[in-house]
């Protein structure tokens, strides 16, 4: 597993633990970014900034800090579920 903040952007992942309390991860929940869901890495917004992910059709930018706290697997083979 790696940091969100590791994956190099066109890469689809699965989100598989957040290090984090659960106000962090109901929040997360709420942007449907949960524990075995699929999404794609779409930019690293520059040194320290957030990171914008796909996630079912929807653009989500995630401050440095949260990314830090979200382990995923990048999946090859998914890039057809996005687009």
């Amino acid at each position: 597993m790696r940091k969100l903040t590791d994956i190099q952007p066109g890469t689809s992942v699965i989100l598989k633990e957040v290090l984090g309390g659960k106000r962090l991860q109901t929040r997360l929940i709420g942007h449907g970014l949960l524990e075995g869901r699929a999404f794609l890495v779409l930019e690293r917004l520059g040194q320290g900034g957030p990171v914008l992910v796909e996630i079912e059709g929807s653009k989500l930018a995630i401050g440095r800090g949260i990314a830090e706290k979200i382990l995923v697997q990048p999946e090859e083979g998914l890039a057809g579920l996005f687009g």
